[in-house]
């Protein structure tokens, strides 16, 4: 019993760094797995939104409403959709899950392109999703 006493006070400082070094490791996996539950959660969250939003918008669009309402409608669309795109370039989104409903996005985009690009301002988060994902706002004639 007194040489392990013996050992563990003569190593005490080996046996701390071990333990500091797991303890290091433990930390970073946890909020590693943390950022992407979040990630998740947010995207989750967002796709919602974004499709409530759509909804709302769609069933004004189509319905017999005044053109003041129908364009309030759409400007609430599309600066939630610019939100989306604003995390989705920061990479505050779960790619995979982000990228599962990129043909809705890519249609949305190209549904409102000319909205968008008359208020490059006001949309700017749209614009660079969409150079990021290769969606094309402007006419080409060489594609």
């Amino acid at each position: 019993m007194q040489n392990l006493l013996d050992f563990v006070s003569s190593n005490v400082a080996i046996l701390a760094l071990i333990v500091s070094i797991i303890t290091l490791f433990v930390a970073v996996f946890t909020v590693y797995k943390t950022n992407q539950s979040f990630k998740r959660t947010t995207t989750l969250q967002n796709e919602i939104f974004i499709y409530s939003a759509y909804k709302d918008c769609m069933d004004i669009m189509y319905s017999d409403v005044s053109a003041e309402y129908k364009n309030n409608a759409k400007t609430r669309f599309l600066t939630a959709m610019d939100l989306y795109c604003k995390y989705a370039v920061n990479k505050h989104l779960d790619k995979k899950l982000s990228d599962d409903n990129l043909h809705f996005r890519k249609g949305c985009i190209e549904f409102f392109k000319d909205d968008i690009l008359n208020n490059q301002d006001g949309y700017n988060n749209i614009i660079k999703y969409a150079k990021q994902y290769g969606i094309a706002l402007h006419y080409n004639p060489f594609f």
